[in-house]
């Protein structure tokens, strides 16, 4: 049982030099903070279990733990470790009884050191409680009480996350990130003895959220098995079957969303969608008899082939003004060359010059409504309305490319 006078040290650290310099040498050791911080709930390894254990170390090498020893039902218990036995008014009321000088001083030192070894969160959470008389037992009731609350309410939020988790919500449905931050989350909860029972279902229940059949069955049959007896499978039987799997059919080309990370499932299927429609672009669309198109893209098969070739038969080349290609595809397109490729089209004539013009055997007129050099037609021929061609656009084979396309 505690005494009031302190005559059997706890340590053989206790006694005090009288030198103030070999004092004052005492005094900043004993105080000087752990090299590891506490922050409450924001570090889940770092528990409030292990803060204790190791701020005890400390005090007890300092000869500091004297004052955190209490008495209940007649048994000395240490305060750091059996903390829910008191409340603050219990400690308040021994620690203003505490008249011993060597006990005096560590109510002081003690609280500079658990008050250093916080976080600057911590402290600034901790100093609301800050009174005249706060000693390092009360400042330790008072870091319990605050983490506490915190404690419960991070709990049951990571409680939440847990259940709401879905393999699904992953990019490419990544097994190995969804399974890595289920552990993180168990190993949080666990130290806090907070893990579910059903720790197993929940498990299955997040990996059978999953687009490949072949990865989700497997857990449906577990989740079931589970179901009837609940030990049959660990949480870590269950992630390492997972990971393995994955990695399996990934390895055999059947995993089904298999995108970059940065790529959600709806993002990967957008991008193949759009591959699609550029193939088709590319390579037209034939149709069949009824109308129908039989193939897209590069692989367009016989009919989209034959569709293509029959439609740049009826092409003309803006640049040579043949027939059979487009002008991107011109054979000739370098005996334009002095014009500057397609920018001559666009520029008129000088004052004093013809509005007609030979270029590669071919007659170009220019049309001031459109204004451009055309094949078609001049300023004087040129005409608006219904199925006319006031921009000479048939006769360059615009409009079929343009309308090839838009079928494409």
């Amino acid at each position: 049982m505690k005494k009031d006078q302190n005559t059997e040290p706890a340590t053989p650290y206790c006694s005090r030099p009288e030198d103030p310099d070999k004092l004052m040498k005492v005094f900043k050791a004993a105080k000087t903070p752990l090299d590891l911080r506490y922050d409450g709930t924001e570090n889940a390894d770092y528990t409030l279990a292990l803060f204790a254990a190791l701020a005890l170390q400390h005090l007890e090498m300092h000869g500091m733990d004297s004052v955190f020893y209490f008495e209940k039902d007649g048994i000395e218990y240490n305060l750091l470790t059996h903390f829910p036995m008191f409340t603050i008014a219990d400690i308040e009321t021994a620690t203003m009884a505490m008249k011993d000088p060597f006990d005096q001083a560590n109510l002081k030192w003690s609280k500079q050191f658990l008050f250093d070894t916080l976080s600057m969160n911590q402290q600034l959470k901790i100093a609301k409680h800050s009174k005249s008389n706060l000693n390092g037992p009360m400042l330790w009731m008072n870091i319990v009480l605050e983490n506490q609350s915190d404690s419960f309410r991070a709990l049951r939020m990571v409680q939440h996350k847990l259940e709401a988790m879905a393999l699904t919500k992953y990019p490419g449905e990544n097994v190995k990130a969804c399974t890595k931050d289920i552990d993180m989350k168990r190993r949080h909860l666990e130290a806090a003895q907070s893990l579910p029972k059903d720790i197993g279902g929940t498990v299955c229940n997040i990996l059978t959220q999953c687009l490949v059949e072949a990865f989700r069955m497997p857990f449906h049959t577990k989740f079931w098995e589970l179901d009837k007896k609940p030990d049959c499978y660990s949480y870590q039987d269950l992630i390492r079957d997972g990971d393995a799997l994955y990695l399996s059919l990934l390895a055999a080309d059947k995993w089904l969303a298999k995108t970059s990370d940065e790529e959600t499932v709806l993002s990967g299927l957008v991008a193949k969608v759009d591959q699609l429609v550029l193939q088709n672009q590319g390579g037209g669309r034939g149709r069949n008899k009824d109308g129908r198109g039989k193939a897209r893209g590069r692989a367009c098969g016989k009919g989209g082939q034959e569709g293509a070739a029959q439609g740049q038969k009826d092409v003309t080349c803006w640049n040579c003004g043949k027939k059979g290609h487009i002008s991107p595809k011109c054979p000739n397109k370098t005996n334009a060359a002095n014009a500057s490729d397609e920018d001559w089209k666009k520029k008129p004539p000088k004052k004093g010059e013809a509005h007609e013009k030979e270029v590669n055997g071919q007659t170009w007129k220019w049309c001031g409504c459109c204004p451009r050099w055309t094949l078609s037609h001049s300023t004087a021929d040129h005409k608006d309305g219904a199925g006319t061609d006031p921009a000479g656009h048939l006769a360059s084979g615009e409009v079929f490319v343009s309308q090839l396309t838009m079928r494409g």
